[in-house]
């Protein structure tokens, strides 16, 4: 009976044991997980670990008395939200920061990250596109007004006759999608491409509804511009022979092979960051507005954001668009890359009037038209359920959210990108604001990154006695 009484409690024992070191092992890994999500969300492991970290790496310039620009972007970096990004701020034509960092991430062939380091910044590249239709109606080529089967009788088949260039710039078209989905390797040839957008059905008929067309608005410009311009280039040879080249600046859309080694990947947030940091709260009701609107929006199996995300054959990743080979096509709705320094160089030419030095890229009447908002004045966007407004060309208006008392409002034209890079810019006061990152955050227009940074501009203006407007209601 001893014997069996001894071996059951060695047995109890040890089970105690094994309970007493998984316990251990659970409350260690909880601990481990708590200190990652407690981390943000590009903090290297080994930092959000406690284990020693490097610091992030912040270079550029600010003018004296914006310090606490510089200081907000660093901090950026230091909390985890950032992995590379760049940052150009100009006003009244003088360039306010000039900044770039990086958490010491090195692309596929091992180069850091600096100033002018490419990265792509999908829907940003509308501001360009928009340009570029503003450059063609400029010189006659095209006009708002006109249907774009003047242009491109094709293009008139199952009800698109009445379809004008402003109302596709402006997300009016009904083109979300052509109806079945691109195939990838369409996408990537272009070869077939106008044969499906000529053969489209849109979603409504002569009605001034209004739906984000993420991918398919690029695609139709860029037949259009085929088919306008004199020698028939497509928009991104438009675009580097009259912008880019120009103005010397980085940004293409459609990158030559021998800019790879210049361009770092970009990455979403780690999936156990978007769960609790997106997921949970959205699921709760506890999120920001902004990010509320984006999970709606994007968690709708029967909304506009899916259906426009059926587009493409192969829609799921910023990988589908970001990889070599799909970087190499014409995307002129989100497939540019750049750095934010030549993107905020071509916004100061529009700040500046549309000439700047000996580059004219908008005459002062073409640059007004361009200007134009549309009559029907902010239309709520049945993809994501907020007022938008936009110019004949396509350029955002209603971006005054980032900046809503900064130089008294109905100033910013541009447009932001998947992830979180922005590109607007201020005719009344000729600024600028660029942004670009390779750590994508939510958000539909920016994200805390750059709210940060434009809090810090706001008090510097202030503090400095900055001539600049602001509207104190």
């Amino acid at each position: 009976i001893n014997a069996e009484y001894m071996g059951d409690h060695e047995k109890m024992g040890c089970c105690v044991k094994c309970l007493t070191w998984f316990g251990v092992v659970v409350l260690i890994a909880a601990a481990a997980i708590g200190l990652l999500l407690r981390a943000g969300p590009f903090t290297p492991p080994a930092c959000a670990l406690l284990f020693q970290c490097t610091a992030p790496t912040v270079g550029g310039t600010v003018l004296p008395g914006f310090e606490g620009v510089r200081k907000a972007f660093e901090q950026n970096f230091i909390e985890g939200s950032e992995r590379g990004a760049q940052l150009y701020l100009s006003i009244n034509g003088k360039v306010v920061a000039d900044l770039w960092g990086s958490n010491h991430e090195l692309n596929h062939v091992g180069r850091a990250y600096t100033a002018d380091s490419l990265q792509i910044v999908f829907s940003s590249t509308k501001v360009m596109e928009s340009l570029v239709i503003a450059m063609l109606a400029d010189r006659g080529l095209l006009s708002f007004s006109e249907p774009i089967a003047k242009y491109w009788p094709e293009f008139a088949q199952n009800g698109k006759h009445a379809i004008t260039v402003a109302q596709l710039m402006r997300h009016e078209a009904g083109l979300e999608n052509f109806g079945e989905p691109i195939p990838y390797s369409v996408f990537l040839s272009g070869v077939g491409l106008a044969e499906l957008i000529e053969a489209a059905e849109p979603a409504w008929h002569n009605s001034s509804r209004r739906a984000y067309h993420g991918l398919t608005r690029g695609l139709i410009a860029n037949q259009l511009v085929r088919r306008v311009d004199p020698r028939h280039r497509s928009l991104g040879a438009f675009f580097e022979e009259e912008v880019r080249k120009p103005l010397e600046v980085q940004f293409w859309i459609g990158l030559p092979q021998e800019q790879d080694a210049n361009v770092h990947d970009v990455r979403q947030w780690p999936t156990l960051q978007q769960m609790m940091r997106v997921l949970v709260p959205c699921l709760l009701g506890t999120a920001e507005p902004n990010m509320q609107r984006m999970f709606k929006a994007f968690t709708d199996p029967k909304g506009w954001v899916q259906r426009g995300m059926r587009a493409l054959e192969a829609f799921g990743t910023p990988q589908d668009f970001s990889n070599f080979e799909a970087l190499r096509t014409v995307n002129p709705s989100a497939g540019g890359v750049a750095n934010a320094r030549s993107l905020g160089t071509i916004l100061s030419v529009l700040a500046a009037g549309g000439t700047l030095g000996n580059v004219t890229l908008l005459s002062p009447a073409g640059l007004r038209a361009a200007l134009t908002v549309d009559p029907s004045g902010a239309t709520t966007d049945a993809a994501f359920g907020i007022h938008t407004t936009f110019t004949e060309t396509g350029w955002g208006t209603h971006l005054d959210v980032l900046l809503p008392d900064l130089f008294g409002g109905n100033c910013w034209y541009g447009w932001g990108g998947w992830g979180g890079s922005i590109a607007i810019f201020c005719p009344k006061n000729r600024a600028v604001f660029a942004y670009t990152m390779t750590g994508m955050g939510p958000g539909l227009v920016g994200d805390g990154r750059t709210f940060a940074v434009l809090a810090a501009l706001r008090t510097a203006l202030r503090a400095t006695n900055s001539p600049f407007v602001f509207d104190e209601k």
